[in-house]
């Protein structure tokens, strides 16, 4: 039988895995890296390192928010996230939620309002920004740790594949 949105819950897995990948490299930082806010050029939307982390999660809260009416508690305390071992656990119930999402019947032009109600949009686009989104702050703090000349985990879909079972190399015969 097939599993409905099977294709975007694999997305929302890596979503996922790659956000605690890159929370768990940068939990050996200390805490003036992970709260040294950045210079204009390099520092996007968000500044620092925890900051990013912070954004990037409670965004999910409130992408779910909009898309299911049911926006976790903590996706309501925006720069609470005052170390990493608070959103790591937010991360794994936003993935959670992501799946339970997905799990439901598929209404990618069900229209939701964002933004206290000035933006209205269809759930596709929700969910199509909610990955990007992800991505585009995940390279943001690997650009950071790059500037601190550390090498930065790869968290692209191939390297969340290999590190799953979900690809592998074929040896020729």
């Amino acid at each position: 039988m097939s599993e409905g949105n099977g294709t975007l819950k694999e997305a929302f897995r890596h979503h996922a895995w790659a956000t605690r990948e890159l929370l768990a490299f940068c939990a050996q930082l200390g805490p003036d890296q992970l709260s040294q806010p950045r210079p204009a050029p390099l520092a996007g939307v968000h500044g620092s390192i925890l900051e990013t982390f912070d954004h990037i999660v409670c965004s999910d809260g409130g992408y779910l928010g909009a898309l299911t009416g049911h926006r976790p508690a903590w996706a309501h305390e925006r720069g609470l996230g005052s170390d990493l071992g608070e959103l790591a656990p937010r991360a794994d119930e936003a993935e959670a939620l992501w799946m339970g999402f997905l799990s439901l019947p598929d209404d990618a032009v069900r229209r939701v309002l964002l933004d206290d109600g000035t933006y209205e949009t269809h759930t596709a686009i929700v969910t199509a920004q909610a990955l990007h989104h992800g991505s585009a702050h995940r390279e943001q703090i690997c650009a950071i740790l790059r500037d601190f000349g550390l090498d930065p985990p790869e968290v692209q879909p191939w390297d969340f594949a290999d590190a799953t079972g979900r690809s592998r190399w074929i040896k020729p015969e």
